[in-house]
């Protein structure tokens, strides 16, 4: 009995060394690359960055916006030309906040596995509406700029900056994120912590 426990101690413990061994490699340069940098939106919506695939293409991401536009101040304006009168409107104010949501999937050859979530929210930014009249068509141009700012299951933190803007005919977006893994330090905090449950765990059993 004692030495199948202390085999099992012995087990987890490599496990966690090497667990914390791994993950300390991997976040030494503290960004991840492949979720760093300028993303475009789909053509159909520019609240999102669709859909990116690691280097390998064993990974993928996706972030969708909801911007909160605050309250606009508005300026009208007459075309002696036009029927209409206002004929356009100009609308400056701020973006109040918003929510990102967003997920991280794994591709294992087949189909598409959910392993981790985003949670963010819009921290501020700055929204431009406009409409007018064209021939007698109503024509309108929104604009919206913001930042953002949150954090993945896995221990990830995106943060960037958003563009969005939709034409009567076309639609617009970019997106610039910033991702960064777990800092070393933290990963040795975690594994500390998980020997010391190791090393508890181990003196229970031999009670």
């Amino acid at each position: 009995m004692y030495q199948s426990h202390s085999r099992t101690v012995a087990l987890l413990a490599l496990g966690v060394l090497v667990f914390c061994l791994s993950a300390s490699n991997f976040s030494q340069a503290g960004i991840v690359p492949w979720m760093s940098g300028y993303f475009y939106a789909p053509v159909l919506d520019p609240f999102t960055t669709g859909y990116w695939n690691s280097p390998d293409g064993t990974l993928g991401f996706q972030l969708s916006f909801s911007p909160v536009v605050g309250d606009l101040t508005w300026t009208y304006s007459c075309d002696p030309s036009s029927s209409y009168c206002p004929s356009r409107g100009d609308g400056l104010g701020p973006v109040a906040g918003g929510d990102v949501t967003g997920g991280l999937y794994h591709f294992d050859g087949k189909s598409y596995i959910l392993e981790a979530t985003y949670t963010g929210s819009i921290i501020g930014g700055s929204a431009e509406e406009q409409w007018w009249y064209d021939n007698g068509s109503k024509r309108y141009y929104n604009q919206y700029w913001y930042d953002f700012s949150g954090s993945w299951t896995n221990g990830w933190v995106t943060v960037g900056s958003g563009y969005s803007s939709e034409y009567s005919e076309a639609y617009f977006g970019y997106f610039n994120l910033m991702t960064t893994t777990p800092e070393p330090s933290t990963l040795l905090t975690l594994s500390t912590g998980l020997l010391g449950l190791a090393g508890l765990a181990s003196k229970r059993m031999f009670r």
